[in-house]
C-alpha cells in the first residue's frame, strides 16, 4: 500500500498502541513521509490469572492458547509461574502470531504452532488445521 502513495501527498497518521513491536513511523519518514502518530490505547499486562482461567488449566478444560505478541506471551509465562501452573500449562499447544511471540514460550518448552506469516488469518489457520486433523 505504501508503495502506491506519494511522500508528498501530505502526513499519514498512524493509529496505534502505546506499546510498539515495531517502530512504523521512523521506517516510514526512512522512505520520505511525513507521519504523524496517534496513541489510542495503552495496554496494560495482567498481574493475575483470572481464577476462572487458572481452574480450567488445573482441570485440564484448555487445550490451546493464541498469543498475537510476544508481550502476551511472556505475561502469560510469567502469570503461569506465578501461580505454580507451569507443568499443567505445557499440556497446552500455543498458537503464535510469529517467531518472535513463541521465542517468549521458549524457557517453558511448551508446544507451538507459529503462522506462516504474521496474520491473524494464518494463526487461525493452524488452529482450524490442528482441528480437523484430531
Amino acid at each position: 500500500i505504501v508503495s502506491a502513495l506519494d511522500p508528498k501527498a501530505g502526513p499519514l497518521v498512524h493509529l496505534s498502541g502505546e506499546t510498539l513491536a515495531f517502530d512504523l513511523k521512523s521506517a516510514l519518514e526512512a522512505q520520505g513521509f511525513e507521519v504523524r502518530r496517534k496513541i489510542l490505547y495503552r495496554a496494560v499486562p495482567a498481574r493475575e490469572l483470572p481464577p476462572a482461567a487458572l481452574a480450567a488449566l488445573r482441570e485440564q478444560r484448555l487445550d490451546a492458547v493464541i498469543f498475537m505478541s510476544p508481550r502476551t506471551a511472556r505475561t502469560f509465562a510469567d502469570l503461569l509461574d506465578k501461580h505454580g501452573a507451569v507443568t499443567q500449562g505445557k499440556r497446552l499447544v500455543c498458537y503464535c502470531l510469529s517467531q518472535a511471540v513463541a521465542d517468549e514460550l521458549a524457557p517453558l518448552r511448551f508446544t507451538v504452532r507459529v503462522a506462516e506469516s504474521p496474520r491473524e488469518e494464518d494463526v487461525l489457520a493452524l488452529l482450524d488445521a490442528d482441528s480437523a486433523s484430531s
